[in-house]
């Protein structure tokens, strides 16, 4: 009996150096891989028309050009383009509304959809519905969209996006541009 309780005092003495070292190698390993899997798991969020802009504001940075767009056969998907490449960690998802149309002024302050042209995108030719571009000045694209059944304003100076039921209340308010700034040939020459 004193055998054994001397060999399980001499087994109940400290780690060695080596077990030590390899330890704290795991822990370290470990701790390196959680770490990493936090960063990389950004969650998803989901956006609607109404935040889009206020949306890609958080993700600019350093005056940098942002063109979100949303393609697909029934407007499914989306990409973020960040000063020309595309953003792989983009994380922005619009609800999908195969109906969304585009709209802009002519000079005649008649509204004329946008038709985008088709784009390769993954290897594939996607119909585009949407490119809102977020320029470096915080300035935007100008817009009238039809989507889920109402029109949204976006304006291209610093006023957040309006929504209106009517198309007639959304182009009075998207008309009333006199202040923002013309090329040349708009203004009258005396």
């Amino acid at each position: 009996m004193r055998f054994f309780k001397r060999i399980y005092i001499i087994n109940k003495k400290a780690f060695t150096f080596l077990e030590l070292i390899i330890v704290i190698i795991i822990i370290g390993l470990v701790y390196s891989i959680a770490i990493s899997n936090l960063k990389n798991s950004q969650k998803t969020q989901k956006i609607n028309l109404e935040d889009l802009r206020e949306s890609l504001l958080k993700y600019q940075k350093n005056s940098q050009k942002l063109q979100y767009t949303i393609y697909g056969k029934e407007c499914e998907n989306s990409r973020l383009i960040i000063n020309g490449s595309q953003d792989s960690n983009q994380s922005l998802i619009l609800d999908k509304d195969k109906d969304m149309e585009v709209f802009k002024t002519d000079r005649y302050g008649e509204l004329r959809k946008i038709e985008y042209p088709n784009e390769i995108i993954d290897k594939k030719e996607q119909k585009v519905c949407l490119k809102y571009t977020l320029y470096p000045n915080s300035s935007g694209s100008s817009y009238i969209v039809f989507y889920k059944n109402r029109y949204y304003v976006f304006h291209p100076y610093f006023e957040k996006t309006k929504i209106f039921d009517e198309k007639e209340e959304a182009l009075k308010n998207f008309l009333h541009n006199e202040l923002y700034p013309k090329g040349s040939d708009d203004y009258q020459k005396e």
